[in-house]
């Protein structure tokens, strides 16, 4: 009897900030090598719920904007020859960054988490903490760190990310 093969789930938290742009990037490639999907994932803290709800909007509109955002910022910014033909889904949480991310995977069963780090050492990392190596640290599935220093992200091509087709956020982006 032959049993299902499920695709690989490669859970990949970002800030969309430029040092996360290679290890998103990686991540997308590593995803369409293995045929499996990739959750672009991000964690807006209780402040910015706090602030939006302030000004007058509803949480799961900020969280339906956050994910519409998440795939603007990847079409726009992950070459077209990596990003196509991989399935990419988004998912947002409120909370703390480690612990929305070690949910996350757990939720989903994650196969791998791909995520930036930034390098902080010394004082900084002591104040500051690592999201990074305490999700190196908890999680029950591989965690790959990319080091990033220096990076400033650039669009891809004028005009690509239109091509790329983002209609939904559970469809592949072609």
């Amino acid at each position: 009897m032959a049993t299902l093969a499920l695709k690989p789930v490669v859970l990949v938290p970002t800030d969309m900030s430029d040092p996360s742009l290679p290890a998103v990037t990686y991540a997308a490639d590593l995803t369409r090598r293995v045929g499996g999907t990739m959750i672009l994932f991000h964690v807006i803290s209780p402040k910015e719920v706090e602030e939006a709800v302030a000004d007058g909007v509803y949480v799961d509109k900020l969280i339906d904007n956050l994910r519409a955002e998440l795939l603007w910022w990847f079409a726009t910014f992950v070459p077209l020859e990596i990003r196509e033909k991989i399935s990419v889904q988004t998912m947002a949480a409120i909370g703390h960054p480690e612990q929305e991310i070690l949910a996350a995977a757990e939720s989903i069963r994650a196969g791998m988490i791909v995520m930036a780090t930034h390098g902080r050492t010394g004082l900084q990392r002591a104040l500051l903490g690592s999201v990074a190596e305490a999700v190196v640290r908890q999680a029950r599935c591989p965690v790959l760190t990319i080091r990033t220093l220096g990076v400033e992200a650039v669009p891809v091509g004028r005009g690509e990310a239109a091509k790329g087709g983002v209609a939904s956020t559970t469809e592949g982006l072609r």
